[in-house]
Protein backbone atom coordinates (compact mmCIF):
# COMPACT_ATOMS: atom_id res chain seq x y z
CA UNK A 1 0.00 0.00 0.00
CA UNK A 2 0.86 3.50 -0.90
CA UNK A 3 0.89 6.61 0.97
CA UNK A 4 -2.68 7.08 0.87
CA UNK A 5 -4.34 10.59 1.74
CA UNK A 6 -7.79 10.59 3.36
CA UNK A 7 -10.35 13.24 2.70
CA UNK A 8 -11.38 15.09 6.26
CA UNK A 9 -14.97 14.93 7.38
CA UNK A 10 -15.76 18.59 6.03
CA UNK A 11 -14.85 17.11 2.56
CA UNK A 12 -16.98 14.25 2.51
CA UNK A 13 -20.11 16.12 3.88
CA UNK A 14 -19.33 18.20 0.85
CA UNK A 15 -19.15 15.94 -1.48
CA UNK A 16 -22.09 13.88 -0.19
CA UNK A 17 -24.30 17.36 -0.30
CA UNK A 18 -23.12 18.04 -4.08
CA UNK A 19 -24.40 14.62 -5.13
CA UNK A 20 -27.46 15.00 -3.16
CA UNK A 21 -27.83 19.11 -4.94
CA UNK A 22 -27.04 16.94 -8.34
CA UNK A 23 -29.87 14.90 -7.98
CA UNK A 24 -32.59 17.32 -7.02
CA UNK A 25 -32.42 16.41 -3.13
CA UNK A 26 -31.20 19.92 -1.48
CA UNK A 27 -30.45 19.74 1.86
CA UNK A 28 -29.42 22.68 3.92
CA UNK A 29 -28.57 21.13 7.25
CA UNK A 30 -25.08 19.52 8.35
CA UNK A 31 -25.20 16.21 7.89
CA UNK A 32 -25.23 13.87 10.35
CA UNK A 33 -22.91 10.86 9.60
CA UNK A 34 -23.62 8.53 12.31
CA UNK A 35 -25.32 5.97 9.99
CA UNK A 36 -28.50 6.89 11.40
CA UNK A 37 -31.77 7.09 9.21
CA UNK A 38 -32.18 11.04 9.33
CA UNK A 39 -35.51 13.05 7.72
CA UNK A 40 -34.92 16.40 6.63
CA UNK A 41 -36.98 19.46 4.43
CA UNK A 42 -35.98 19.17 0.69
CA UNK A 43 -35.10 22.58 -0.35
CA UNK A 44 -38.59 23.80 -2.43
CA UNK A 45 -40.66 21.44 -1.03
CA UNK A 46 -44.13 22.38 0.67
CA UNK A 47 -43.10 24.56 3.65
CA UNK A 48 -43.24 21.72 7.07
CA UNK A 49 -42.53 18.63 5.28
CA UNK A 50 -39.30 15.99 5.88
CA UNK A 51 -39.57 14.00 3.33
CA UNK A 52 -36.40 13.90 1.99
CA UNK A 53 -34.11 11.09 3.85
CA UNK A 54 -30.52 9.92 4.61
CA UNK A 55 -28.68 7.29 6.07
CA UNK A 56 -24.69 8.53 5.78
CA UNK A 57 -21.29 7.25 7.81
CA UNK A 58 -17.63 8.75 7.52
CA UNK A 59 -15.78 5.47 8.66
CA UNK A 60 -13.79 3.30 6.35
CA UNK A 61 -15.05 4.01 3.38
CA UNK A 62 -17.66 7.20 3.37
CA UNK A 63 -20.80 6.84 1.58
CA UNK A 64 -24.83 7.98 1.34
CA UNK A 65 -27.73 6.90 0.68
CA UNK A 66 -30.57 9.20 0.55
CA UNK A 67 -33.80 10.26 -1.39
CA UNK A 68 -37.38 12.55 -1.37
CA UNK A 69 -39.96 10.86 -0.66
CA UNK A 70 -42.45 13.15 -2.00
CA UNK A 71 -41.10 13.03 -5.89
CA UNK A 72 -39.91 8.95 -5.28
CA UNK A 73 -36.10 9.81 -5.78
CA UNK A 74 -33.56 7.62 -4.75
CA UNK A 75 -29.75 7.38 -4.96
CA UNK A 76 -26.28 6.09 -3.35
CA UNK A 77 -23.01 7.76 -3.31
CA UNK A 78 -19.71 6.28 -2.33
CA UNK A 79 -17.08 8.77 -1.78
CA UNK A 80 -13.53 8.19 -2.91
CA UNK A 81 -11.48 8.48 -0.28
CA UNK A 82 -8.50 10.48 -1.84
CA UNK A 83 -8.74 14.19 -2.62
CA UNK A 84 -9.40 15.53 -6.34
Amino acid sequence: MGNREHLSLAQVERRFLEAMNTAGVACEAELDLSGKLVRFHVAGDKKGRKDGWYVAHADGNPSICFGWWGASRRRRYRCSMRPP
